[in-house]
């Protein structure tokens, strides 16, 4: 009898010490060790909701200024803050909550968190093209980002939009495992500890490459002060003219069910005066999505909408430069604009906000 007790015990036994394990992780300093110095996006998303905090204690706000943001993915990090809010009026403040290949509920969770604490958004630049509404976009999101009470409150549109995914049982896995959501491994950790040469203060020093954490998170943080958000695109090595692989087989297919979160979240719904933009698409792109036979990666937005019997309001305004009208189209890969258009790209989308 009591061999029996034991063999059921066995299974909780092991539970408890995998879960004690896995808590090792809380500690950035451990954490830093397992995950690779490349994966910049997770200190993006832990660093966005810094901004929040900076927007309750900011003087400009509380003296009368309009709080605008930017809700996008990493093609809209570089839009210059200062410039928007010249276009807007001298009397704007602008935030990029910007963040690498965001999901809807990411805009959603962001709104939701400062409508909590009582802050007042006069408008939002809000980034979405077909490449957002992919099934790939929600990895982000659901690893790094949301939190239990945003799940707890949503759980009814969450669950009613025909998908077969448990959202809220996943998500509660997520964090009651660190090792879930975040890339730790132990390939990541023999990466890290290798070494490489740094530009530092004008000089080069040869660093570990975990150590690059702290430089990752001083540099986002330094944005989110001087810019109030954004981060620098580290473009990837993609020739421009052969995009295949990063381009079409992580991009496949747009899913239903980001299109539908879309329309439960009441995003374009609100009362809020909204600018939806779709960033330029080098023609590299758009010719090998027309030759793969992938014509829904480059639907325009209002086609996407209209398929799914989404009117757009009054207070929304969609602004599609995929293929055209912007001035400078160069690009640092198949998707982010070069770093000299981005004040020509600020200004376009600046320009065409809803008055």
């Amino acid at each position: 009898m009591k061999s029996k007790n034991l063999v059921i015990l066995y299974p909780i036994i092991l539970f408890i010490l995998l879960f004690l394990i896995d808590k090792i992780f809380l500690f950035p300093e451990i954490r830093k060790l397992f995950i690779s110095w490349k994966r910049f996006e997770v200190a993006v998303y832990e660093t966005r909701l810094d901004l929040i905090k900076m927007i309750k204690e900011d003087s400009e706000l509380k003296n009368g200024k309009k709080l605008f943001l930017v809700l996008g993915s990493s093609r809209s990090a570089g839009l210059n803050s200062k410039l928007l809010e010249e276009k807007l009026n001298n009397n704007a403040r602008v935030y990029n909550f910007s963040v690498p290949f965001p999901e809807i509920l990411y805009y959603d969770f962001i709104i939701y968190q400062l409508e909590k604490e009582k802050i007042q958004i006069e408008g939002i630049f809000l980034e979405l093209d077909s490449i957002l509404l992919t099934k790939e976009s929600k990895i982000y999101t659901r690893n790094f980002s949301l939190s239990i009470d945003y799940i707890w409150d949503h759980y009814l549109y969450l669950f009613n939009t025909n998908s077969n995914t448990n959202i809220i049982l996943k998500y509660i896995i997520k964090k009651l495992f660190i090792t879930s959501s975040y890339p730790i491994s132990f390939l990541g950790l023999i990466e890290n500890l290798k070494t490489i040469q740094w530009w530092e203060k004008h000089r080069w020093i040869e660093l570990r490459k975990y150590q690059i954490w702290d430089y990752t998170y001083s540099e986002l943080k330094k944005l989110n002060e001087s810019q109030r958000g954004g981060f620098k695109v580290f473009a990837s090595n993609e020739k421009i003219t052969d995009i295949r692989t990063n381009a079409m087989e992580r991009i496949l297919n747009i899913s239903n069910h980001q299109v539908l979160i879309l329309e439960k979240t009441k995003l374009l719904d609100s009362d809020y005066k909204i600018l939806i933009y779709s960033p330029p698409l080098s023609s590299e792109f758009l010719e090998v999505a027309k030759n793969e036979n992938k014509p829904e990666l480059i639907q325009s937005l209002t086609t996407i909408l209209a398929k799914n019997q989404y009117s757009i309001k009054s207070n929304v305004k969609v602004l599609d430069l995929r293929e055209n009208n912007l001035g400078c189209r160069e690009f640092e890969d198949s998707i982010h604009l070069a770093k000299n258009c981005m004040d020509d790209f600020t200004s376009r989308v600046g320009n065409d906000f809803p008055r």
